[in-house]
């Protein structure tokens, strides 16, 4: 009887399809699904989300199907209600900080841009356009959001301020 009131969601902590080269990239580790699964249909109509999504995204999606107002912190975005373009992910690895917003992934080493790949044209991260001229907005404008998102996380970490203000 419960069956029909739950809200299934289906996720991983990384991704398995580590025999294909994309998923050997400094992104492609990230790769994992998340899935989410209301066996009553009155939640969303069933159907693939195609954007930027990551696991921290999944409080957010849920506090959206519930209809809640009041205010929460949280670093996801609702996957659900968001639209694709204002989607982005980060992530941690080795050192570098990505960003994955759109098409594009910028990696960030705290101090300067090490990378920047179109993901759609080069899944395997093997032309880097961080010094290229015509994608220069579009580096700085990705990396002032990822080093806002730094500093709300390290800011909010060192003085025990994770609730909502």
């Amino acid at each position: 009887p419960w069956y029909d009131n739950t809200l299934f969601v289906l996720t991983s902590d990384h991704t398995n399809m580590s025999y294909y080269p994309e998923y050997q990239t400094d992104l492609g580790v990230f790769a994992s699904p998340i899935i989410f699964f209301d066996p009553s249909g009155e939640l969303f109509e069933p159907g693939v989300v195609d954007a930027v999504a990551q696991q921290i995204d999944i409080m957010p999606t849920i506090m959206g199907l519930l209809g809640y107002e009041k205010p929460y912190l949280a670093f996801g975005i609702d996957a659900l209600h968001t639209p694709a373009e204002e989607t982005w992910a980060f992530s941690y690895l080795n050192g570098i900080y990505q960003l994955v917003q759109d098409d594009m992934l910028l990696q960030y080493d705290g101090s300067e841009v090490k990378g920047l790949y179109d993901i759609d044209d080069d899944v395997l991260l093997k032309h880097n356009l961080a010094d290229d001229s015509e994608y220069a907005e579009e580096r700085e404008q990705m990396l002032r959001l990822l080093q806002a998102i730094i500093q709300q996380y390290m800011e909010r970490m060192t003085t025990d301020k994770l609730l909502a203000d």
